[in-house]
Parts: structure tokens; C-alpha cells; sequence
């Protein structure tokens, strides 16, 4: 396997931010009739429990025990964290008796929104397994994955730093080498 510059460690990392940053803006706010979102109690301690699960994998990973992808745990609690603790989702329902038409749309709606961060998230993931193999093609993904986060204005900085350490020369020199090593 090749050496991987920092650059394109950061521009990795900066990259699985934004599905993370966004599954935890969701578990952790409750939207109040004022229509302001609060942080709830709980985001500490979902913030512990990722930082634990995270470390774990991160130490199995650099002692070599690790066989399967570090993201697919990450947003396997997520996915799951996210469904019991939502404030208008079918375990908060059927627990308390009072499940209705409303409260199965209400989940429907919640459960799409979460598959689609744990999805998009899992999909970064194996495009960061093909960046460290050093593939074009995912550079040329990642390229535009880091425009359309710069397009949507609220990841502008983690687009603008995913698309300037995609394109450092440090980053681009290590994909040529690979592309004339392999070629």
C-alpha cells in the first residue's frame, strides 16, 4: 500500500466531517415551538460515547486487529443513538402508549433523514478506502464532493480545506507517482 501524504489525511478526515457534524446536529437538537434548535443533555455524552468508539477503532486499526471499515461502527451508533432518541419517534410512542397516524409519519420522516446521513457517510467512507489506494477516479470524486460542500455555503470550510488539500502538490505528486508506478 502507498504512503499517504498529510494533505490528503486532512482532506479525509475534513471530508467525513460534514456526515458526522451533521448526524450530530440532529441527534442532538429538538426543535421548541419557539422554532429554536437547542442543544440537549444528551449530546455530551454522544459525543463521549463517539470519541470512545472512535479511539477503540482508531487503537485496534494501528495495532493491525481492525478487518472492516472504521466508519460502518461510527455510524452504526449513530444510526442507532439517532432512532432512540428521537423526540417524535416511534420507541418514545410505543413506550408511552400513544402511537398515532401522526407519530408513524413523523418517524417515517426521521428515519429517511437518518439513512441518508448514515448512508452518505458510508459512501465517503469507501471513497476514503479508494483516496488511500490512491485512485484518479476518487480524487476526481473527492475534487467534486469538496466543490458541492463549498456550493452549499454551510460547509464552506470544510469544502474549501478537502479541495485545497486534494489539490496541494504534496497530494497531487503522491496520485501521479501511484498513476506511473501502477501504469
Amino acid at each position: 500500500m502507498p504512503k499517504i501524504p498529510a494533505t490528503l489525511t486532512v482532506a479525509i478526515w475534513t471530508m467525513r466531517s460534514v456526515p458526522i457534524i451533521l448526524a450530530f446536529l440532529t441527534m442532538s437538537s429538538a426543535i421548541k415551538h419557539s422554532a429554536q434548535i437547542v442543544i440537549s443533555p444528551s449530546f455530551w455524552w454522544n459525543a463521549l460515547a463517539l470519541a470512545v468508539i472512535i479511539a477503540g477503532l482508531w487503537y485496534l486499526d494501528k495495532i493491525g486487529k481492525l478487518s472492516w471499515p472504521v466508519g460502518q461502527a461510527i455510524y452504526l451508533y449513530v444510526f442507532v443513538a439517532m432512532i432512540f432518541q428521537d423526540a417524535n419517534g416511534v420507541v418514545k410512542h410505543v413506550l408511552s402508549g400513544q402511537f398515532t397516524r401522526v407519530s408513524w409519519q413523523e418517524t417515517v420522516r426521521i428515519l429517511w433523514l437518518i439513512a441518508g446521513i448514515s448512508i452518505g457517510g458510508l459512501v465517503i467512507e469507501a471513497l476514503a478506502v479508494e483516496l488511500v489506494r490512491l485512485r484518479k477516479r476518487a480524487w476526481q470524486m473527492a475534487v467534486g464532493l469538496s466543490v458541492v460542500y463549498i456550493l452549499s455555503i454551510i460547509f464552506f470550510l470544510p469544502g474549501a480545506l478537502s479541495l485545497w488539500c486534494l489539490c496541494n502538490w504534496e497530494t497531487r505528486t503522491a496520485f501521479k507517482k501511484n498513476l506511473s508506478a501502477s501504469g
